[in-house]
């Protein structure tokens, strides 16, 4: 064994000639790269002294960007494997969690050895100078799982799956990173525990950029924000106005988590030099990206573009066999990063790991330049009396009407107990509800057969999606029929 996959000694080997250049920034703190190596240091000191070592498993219930931080790259040193203490990861045996570490006294646990990280180590004591990096660092074998990734929950109980060392090493090329910049300054609206973002930011690192946490335009200006992070839904609190006003662009966001449409992209090209729309699963990574830089018109179709290098990309039949250029058939793809499976679920690893192809369960076609255009889920397509609906296409339709800020449908039981279409809208100007339902019905009317028009609309503060940007069209059913939303029934307005 040796420390040549220890993650933290990747990340951070070339950072002796640049230990004052800012590494994190919020909008009331900073840290120099030695700072926070130090910070990292000192934590690591203080977690072997609680009992974790390479062979623990760390369930991490940390609410603040920099304590999460701080935890993730300390466990990386010590060489122990963390999972993001979700619901599901606390409660499932498989995991064989040792640890629950928390930034402060909330959600305690008799089930793990609490511990809660303190201020009081960075700043109360000094430690042995004997105690280095190099001295503690974790001696970590390649296939030694060193974070714990969990699935999106999309189409059941998430799903966890294990990153080893050899492949976290693979997944901190800069190459992935998506940024050119030079040095690039990453602003995150995604949680550092979100396991694909994590990974993000060990690229910014390893790049020797600094990554910046708090959801104020006018500070990531400040701060020299070359590319921001964010799903559609947290790009739209920018374009409303609720992420602060600044005079100026962003140059690039990266998109993730849901289809983009070209209304919201105009919108977006409004705060936003480039928008580049990311397509991948946290079990494979990145596996295509698009950077766009100009208007599309309504109706066009948002591509994700070609495979990345070293990615292989269908687009399949039922078979498994390719489908025509611009015939819709389901994605799958190989890549150097995807993981082998899921703990504990060899159901679910049969059914989307086959022959070394990953299935994540998207419909999509290819252009003739091999370009990746995703149309919806295997599983999202809503059967209305007999008639299949792609439900991806609907959300386009609403999200796409003018004066509606964004939108889904689902399905809901009729008068007759059969299922009828549904959507739910965020509109602009509530006073213009009655107005846009009527707008709405026609453009559906026009996309889709009339016999399954929606039957009701509602209107909404926000649209239920998870922490990834995707609708949850079952929690959706559930709050029209508690009544929590207000409701046009075309047959009245």
């Amino acid at each position: 064994m040796d420390t040549s996959y220890n993650l933290y000694l990747n990340v951070f080997s070339g950072t002796e000639s640049y230990l004052e250049r800012v590494a994190f920034r919020t909008t009331g703190k900073s840290l120099t790269y030695g700072q926070l190596q130090v910070r990292v240091l000192h934590a690591a000191i203080a977690f072997r002294e609680n009992g974790i070592d390479a062979r623990s498993c760390v369930a991490l219930d940390a609410r603040k960007a920099l304590p999460s931080l701080t935890a993730t790259l300390a466990f990386a040193l010590i060489g122990c494997k963390w999972v993001f203490a979700s619901r599901e990861a606390r409660k499932n045996p498989l995991l064989f969690i040792t640890h629950l570490v928390l930034d402060g006294p909330h959600n305690l646990s008799t089930h793990y050895k609490t511990i809660i990280m303190d201020e009081a180590w960075h700043s109360g004591r000094t430690p042995d100078s004997k105690l280095t990096h190099a001295s503690i660092a974790g001696r970590v074998e390649p296939e030694r799982t060193l974070v714990i990734g969990q699935s999106s929950g999309t189409t059941g109980e998430p799903k966890f799956f294990p990153i080893t060392a050899e492949n976290a090493i693979k997944r901190i090329n800069p190459k992935y990173l998506l940024d050119p910049s030079p040095i690039p300054v990453v602003a995150s609206m995604f949680h550092v525990l979100h396991a694909a973002i994590y990974f993000v930011l060990l690229r910014v690192f390893a790049k020797g950029g600094t990554v910046v946490f708090g959801i104020n335009k006018a500070h990531w200006q400040k701060a020299g924000v070359t590319m921001l992070m964010a799903s559609p839904m947290h790009a739209a609190q920018i374009i409303e106005g609720r992420a602060g006003q600044a005079n100026g662009k962003i140059p690039r966001v990266w998109l993730a988590g849901s289809p983009v449409y070209p209304a919201f992209l105009d919108q977006a090209l409004e705060h936003f030099d480039e928008v580049i729309n990311a397509y991948g699963a946290m079990e494979a990574s990145i596996v295509c990206h698009h950077a766009i830089t100009h208007r599309m018109t309504e109706g066009e179709v948002v591509g994700v573009g070609p495979a990345m290098d070293g990615v292989e990309l269908e687009v399949v039949d039922e078979s498994g066999h390719a489908m025509k250029t611009g015939d819709v058939g389901e994605v799958r793809y190989k890549t150097p990063l995807l993981v082998r499976g899921y703990i504990g679920d060899d159901d679910a690893t049969r059914t989307f790991f086959r022959k070394g192809w990953f299935y994540p369960g998207d419909t999509g076609y290819l252009d003739s330049g091999k370009g990746l255009f995703i149309t919806g889920r295997v599983n999202d397509l809503l059967n209305i009396g007999g008639t299949k609906l792609n439900a991806a296409a609907v959300d386009g339709v609403i999200q796409s009407t003018p004066g509606i800020t964004d939108g889904a449908c689902f399905t809901e039981p009729g008068p007759s107990g059969f299922l009828q279409l549904s959507v739910v809208a965020v509109v602009q100007s509530a006073g213009s509800r009655n107005k846009l339902a009527s707008e709405l019905l026609k453009r559906l009317a026009k996309h889709f057969a009339r016999e399954v028009v929606p039957h009701s609309v509602y209107f909404a503060e926000t649209i239920p999606r998870n922490e990834n940007g995707k609708i949850l069209r079952a929690m959706a059913r559930t709050k029209a029929l508690a009544g929590d939303w207000r409701h046009v029934t075309f047959a009245k307005d």
